[in-house]
């Protein structure tokens, strides 16, 4: 079937880039020890940059993102193994892969030497109930591992108490890093990396704000690949906060210009709910239609530091030079941060997530939204079929479908392409292309 294209569209120029930064980040966390620096299990949530004052040190992260998620019968194989153990899908995907591996001894593996990394500390920063578990199974796994997690409040407003009880975590931290690892605290290079953290996610909350233009300048897949350096921690590093800010300039030139990440754009959809960590056309299986993923309200939030508007525009944290908190001494740092997370983070709003996701939904220009319903993932569809209804209330289509964002295993090619197919005609859409698999190899 012809396709008829009626947006400009060009490749992510600075995709390369990206490429090279992921490359480079797994060479060096499994060179660590050559170069002397510590190995930290954590990293995939806010706060890296707290470790920067300890020196050299690279992050072992547990989320699954590495080699063995595009090895779909070993990613169902380790699902078993966790299912053996009495972790079946109603629990987190995370701790899920991570007991999978452990049972196969390949938790910290370099799957091209076959080393396996150890590491010298547990150190995170704690969003959800999946990683309070998880924490139990590193300490099973790793015989007296020292650990420490700081909690991020969870408020429906903002409060000082709230930032008197994180910055007072910080400082606990920080005294615990310096204890459990014999290292000197260094003040300066705390103050660099967390500069660079926090301009890293405003650039990435620019980043998603363009998707309100009209055509989307990238497509939601496309937002995950740049945020998988988030997920590595990487937001400290000088180099992944100038590859943020040229993403960030990049988009915004699409944006303005009218290049678009779907030349046949004719519908715009959120995909809200845990999207497969593995190899899947799942977002871009709606493309045949002219439809386009652009974000949603779940992605956003995981990865910028905003407010949402009642219009369901945002306010988003300023710059660190224009937010008006002094920035010279270990206090001034630790307090910046506390702020940051605690004003500018909608996440924690658990009963506003439904009116949010109603007023971006308008900002955005929707067309439809998309559930997945994982039930692995407590914390991220919580208020999810609430949401469904208000959205339905509001004039906004809605469909959903089942599955596990990191078992193969649970996703039914044959009922979701049959929903989505359903879904779009009932938009008035017809496809203009052949469909493709959701799955790029078998299970």
């Amino acid at each position: 079937m012809a396709v008829q294209q009626k947006y400009p569209t060009k490749p992510i120029e600075c995709w390369g880039k990206l490429e090279d930064l992921r490359r480079r980040l797994v060479k060096d966390t499994y060179s660590a020890r050559e170069r002397g620096d510590m190995v930290v299990l954590g990293g995939p949530g806010p706060l890296p940059s707290l470790l920067c004052g300890l020196g050299g040190f690279q992050l072992l992260s547990p989320m699954p993102i590495g080699p063995d998620m595009q090895d779909l019968r070993l990613l169902t194989k380790m699902n078993e193994l966790a299912t053996t153990q009495g972790y079946g899908n109603d629990c987190c995907a995370t701790l899920r892969i991570a007991l999978g591996s452990m049972i196969l001894d390949r938790f910290g593996m370099n799957k091209r030497t076959g080393e396996v990394l150890k590491p010298d500390i547990h150190f995170e920063s704690l969003a959800c109930q999946g990683q309070m578990k998880a924490q139990q199974l590193y300490q099973e796994y790793y015989s007296q591992l020292p650990s420490y997690v700081v909690e991020l409040p969870w408020q429906e407003e903002p409060r000082q108490a709230d930032v008197d009880y994180l910055e007072s975590q910080l400082h606990e931290a920080v005294e615990w890093l310096q204890k459990t690892t014999g290292r000197e605290y260094d003040d300066e290079l705390l103050a660099e990396g967390w500069i660079n953290e926090w301009r890293s996610r405003i650039y990435f909350s620019r980043i998603m704000e363009h998707q309100s233009a009209i055509p989307a300048p990238i497509d939601q897949k496309t937002m995950a690949s740049f945020a998988t350096l988030m997920w590595r921690g990487a937001m400290h590093l000088p180099e992944v906060m100038e590859f943020y800010k040229e993403a960030a300039d990049e988009v915004a030139v699409r944006a303005r210009e009218g290049i678009a990440a779907l030349a046949t754009e004719r519908c715009r959809l959120f995909h809200e709910g845990p999207v497969p960590w593995y190899p899947s056309n799942v977002l871009r299986y709606f493309n045949r239609y002219g439809a386009v993923c652009i974000g949603s309200w779940l992605y956003t939030t995981e990865f910028g530091n905003f407010n949402i508007n009642e219009d369901g525009s945002w306010d988003i944290c300023p710059m660190p030079e224009g937010l008006g908190l002094p920035l010279k001494t270990r206090d001034d740092i630790l307090h910046s941060m506390a702020v940051v997370f605690t004003a500018y983070n909608p996440r924690p709003k658990l009963s506003a997530r439904i009116d949010n996701r109603v007023a971006m939904s308008r900002h955005f220009k929707l067309d439809g939204a998309v559930f997945a319903l994982d039930r692995g993932c407590l914390g991220n569809t919580c208020g999810a079929m609430e949401s469904i209804v208000a959205l339905k209330d509001a004039g906004i289509p809605v469909m959903s479908y089942q599955g596990a964002c990191a078992n193969p295993s649970e996703l039914d090619q044959g009922e979701i392409i049959s929903r989505i197919d359903a879904f779009m005609e009932n938009l008035g859409l017809e496809a203009l292309e052949e469909g493709r698999p959701l799955l790029q190899s078998e299970v």
